[in-house]
């Protein structure tokens, strides 16, 4: 009995060995970097949040952001309180998220910048909308990743009452612009 409890275990461990090492990891940061600016008709304002968190786990194709909206510190005290009271209602949608898929897989091998094509839902002031964009993915080291992207989200598309005219185009969007270093978890 016991000789045949030992050729089991051994042929377990022999299963196990031969199995594939995933190729994914799983990178994450607690300190992105969003900026939201707001070119607005009676000045442009830029707010930043340096405080997001995210992953990206490269076996699934998967990223997660999140930022709480009172982390955003504006270059003018108008702004940032009528942004997080008045616009975006912090007490009540205290906070912001995207889940996504990366559409071209980010190839670890390489230290040549990527373009990633990004697609997922997107929550902001309690409203979910799918939005798509590209990230740029730069592999720093086996351990390191860089994300940066730029992209524009139209207010009226969360529910955001900020009447266009408001806006130096005549147009209810703000340009968000997203800078973060991963780490391999």
């Amino acid at each position: 009995m016991r000789a045949v409890v030992v050729t089991l275990f051994s042929i377990l461990c022999v299963c196990v060995a031969m199995m594939p090492c995933p190729t994914g990891a799983i990178f994450s940061t607690q300190s992105g970097q969003i900026k939201m600016t707001l070119a607005l008709s009676i000045a442009t304002s830029t707010g930043s949040n340096k405080q997001a968190t995210s992953s990206i786990d490269t076996e699934t194709h998967t990223v997660r952001f999140s930022m709480k909206i009172r982390d955003f510190a504006f270059d003018n005290y108008l702004v940032e309180n009528a942004f997080e009271e008045s616009y975006l209602e912090a007490g009540t949608y205290p906070e912001a998220n995207f889940q996504g898929k990366l559409k071209t897989p980010i190839s670890l091998k390489t230290k040549t910048p990527q373009k990633i094509e990004v697609v997922g839902d997107m929550t902001l002031h309690g409203v979910k909308k799918t939005k798509s964009f590209t990230a740029n993915v730069t592999v720093i080291s086996a351990t390191q990743i860089k994300v940066t992207s730029d992209f524009m989200v139209k207010a009226s598309d969360h529910k955001i009452d900020i009447s266009p005219s408001m806006f130096a185009n005549g147009r209810d969007e703000i340009k968000v612009q997203l800078n973060a270093t991963y780490q391999k978890k």
